[in-house]
């Protein structure tokens, strides 16, 4: 999210960063997540850049929506994983079943397996790896989410984060949106409000109920200094009973 830090709060939140710092060390470490629904996961963190990470606070705003994914999912993917702290929070769900990530950065990754031997995932069943890109075409590294054997019978949820690529991901999805007969979850992060604008329009042809996840009014407070005019989330459901 990109609100500008403007006087006093910008000031005392250097000052409490520092004084973080001072207590929690520098550079890459294993910290325990203090708050949110992370809470008590291990994860190697960068000190300085991820205190949001270590409080609780980072996409706070997506806590609800992962909460529902936690109950209901029985198959995930995540485009895009990152260090992997959204798949480990859904791993403790005796619910879930199958679980895809793909990341294609290969320090990402190393993060990742990292964080899973600190949680005690490394050598979970359910999980795939993937360091393939998602989009609409295949072959040269690259799939469609389309090409995926799911239990489309199954509910299920997907994560997407891929800063600009978001309309490809999707439309690689159409196969796949045709198949399910059980409700999908979708959370969408979107980096242009045109980007935002089309996603919810592609989404809408495909039956989903959408609806845009707004930065919370406390990130005039407390921001997360993303370096772009636009970030926030879409979440969208399709549920072929209804």
């Amino acid at each position: 999210m990109s609100i500008k830090k403007k006087g006093v709060f910008s000031g005392f939140n250097s000052f409490l960063k520092k004084l973080l710092l001072t207590f929690l060390g520098q550079g890459y470490k294993e910290h325990v997540v203090l708050c949110g629904i992370l809470r008590g996961l291990r994860l190697y963190l960068h000190t300085e850049t991820q205190l949001q990470v270590i409080f609780g606070l980072w996409e706070r705003e997506l806590t609800p929506y992962f909460k529902k994914l936690f109950k209901k999912a029985v198959w995930f993917i995540d485009v895009r994983a990152g260090r992997g702290e959204h798949v480990i929070f859904l791993l403790h769900s005796k619910k879930l079943k199958h679980v895809i990530a793909f990341e294609p950065q290969i320090s990402e990754v190393d993060l990742f397996k990292k964080n899973l031997l600190l949680n005690g995932f490394q050598n979970d069943s359910r999980l795939e790896i993937s360091q393939k890109f998602v989009g609409t075409s295949t072959g040269g590294g690259v799939i469609s989410l389309s090409e995926l054997t799911l239990d489309t019978n199954s509910c299920g949820g997907i994560k997407i984060d891929v800063d600009g690529a978001e309309i490809q991901v999707l439309e690689g999805c159409h196969e796949l949106f045709q198949k399910i007969t059980s409700p999908i979850y979708l959370i969408i992060e979107t980096h242009t409000a045109e980007i935002e604008k089309q996603c919810i329009s592609l989404l809408k042809e495909n039956h989903f109920s959408c609806k845009v996840i707004k930065n919370a009014w406390w990130r005039y407070f407390i921001p997360e200094y993303r370096p772009i005019p636009h970030n926030r989330w879409i979440w969208a459901v399709k549920n072929p009973a209804s």
